[in-house]
């Protein structure tokens, strides 16, 4: 049974309010079953990094992204092979104001988004 496989849960939601940062890098078996509704529950997130984790999709991102009511300021998607242009787009309009660091080397975009 891998990660992707435990359902995790966040019994104290109303914690979560206050966390700004998320890092979960280089987990093999993390996928989007493991970031679910995430966004929903931590919309304060400001800082991203989800390097590494090859399984995670814009079905996972965009949720997150599209949550976060501060503003996300620095992102790591580094090797994130699933990820498309979408998410680039996403990020670039919901938080271009807000973001300082954007890391996508290893993914595979077409970098039509950034143009």
């Amino acid at each position: 049974m891998g990660n992707r496989d435990l359902g995790f849960r966040f019994p104290l939601t109303f914690l979560c309010r206050s966390l700004r940062s998320l890092t979960i890098r280089n987990c093999p078996e993390f996928g989007d079953a493991g970031l679910g509704g995430l966004g929903k529950i931590c919309p304060n997130l400001t800082h991203v990094d989800l390097s590494g984790n090859k399984e995670i999709t814009d079905a996972c991102i965009l949720p997150l992204v599209e949550s976060s009511e501060d503003g996300l300021v620095e992102v790591n998607l580094r090797g994130c092979a699933k990820l498309t242009d979408n998410t680039v787009t996403v990020i670039a309009k919901l938080h271009g104001d807000t973001l300082d660091l954007l890391k996508l080397d290893g993914c595979r975009f077409r970098y039509q988004s950034l143009g």
